[in-house]
């Protein structure tokens, strides 16, 4: 037998335990949908730091029609994706020469058959292909496979220290 509550079968009535603090639960911003709110989406291109929080169907739902090229040409989207404007990441990493590489960069550029003023666009293209090539999963070489995702690792971070 259970002891008996002093709530009388309400529980506002009483306060809260000693370590047990109300939580704050996020809902989803979609309209009357009452389940919670997890996951997050970019409001615009122009508040990429600014989020609407869904539920996974909904977050779904804002994803599929979400396009963050929306309003550009085709020419327009690929000259930034290029440039590298786009949520503020640069977009090639200051080589200079071969001489002033460092021999890990230069033998994982080799390895995704990068040129030296190749940037991040360069960079995932390369790797993308080159996963398709030799993944694992697909007959692949997993040794040959462990090398290109070592050698992107390497550029994405030494791109991202500079």
């Amino acid at each position: 037998m259970s002891p008996r509550s002093r709530s009388w079968g309400f529980p506002r009535w009483q306060g809260y335990e000693a370590g047990q603090d109300a939580t704050v639960k996020r809902m989803c911003e979609h309209f009357e949908c009452g389940q919670a709110g997890d996951f997050k989406a970019p409001k615009s291109p122009n508040q990429l730091e600014d989020y609407y929080w869904f539920c996974q169907q909904h977050a779904e739902e804002y994803n599929r029609d979400w396009n963050y090229f929306r309003g550009q040409s085709r020419d327009q989207a690929e000259e930034e994706l290029k440039a590298g404007q786009w949520h503020g990441r640069r977009s090639h990493w200051n080589t200079g020469s071969d001489e002033e590489q460092s021999p890990a960069v230069r033998s994982a550029m080799a390895v995704l058959d990068l040129a030296t003023g190749d940037g991040v666009y360069e960079l995932k293209r390369a790797f993308k292909k080159k996963v398709k090539e030799h993944h694992p999963d697909r007959g692949g070489d997993p040794e040959k496979f462990c090398l290109i995702t070592a050698a992107y690792s390497l550029l994405s971070s030494h791109l991202q220290d500079q």
